[in-house]
């Protein structure tokens, strides 16, 4: 049997989600509606930094750090959002 040509490894390894939502997305996804609003309209304002996001989440129990708020941001966590 042949072994998969690493093109059909880096494109098998891109499809779907990489593994459990961030806390970023699990923070999100536990909010009632309007913080979640409040929360999606602070992430889409580049003004809004990801350190004053995660200290406000923190004051409210989400455990939220920094990196992962600004990942969360750049679509580079593993979430699929």
């Amino acid at each position: 049997m042949a072994e998969k040509s690493l093109f059909a490894q880096f494109k098998e390894r891109s499809q779907g989600r990489r593994g459990p939502r961030c806390t970023m997305g699990l923070a999100i996804e536990a909010m009632n509606e309007k913080d979640r609003e409040d929360t999606l309209a602070a992430l889409a304002e580049p003004g809004i930094l990801g350190t004053a996001i995660s200290r406000v989440l923190k004051a409210h129990g989400f455990d939220v750090g920094a990196d992962t708020v600004n990942r969360h941001r750049r679509r580079v966590c593993s979430c699929e959002s």
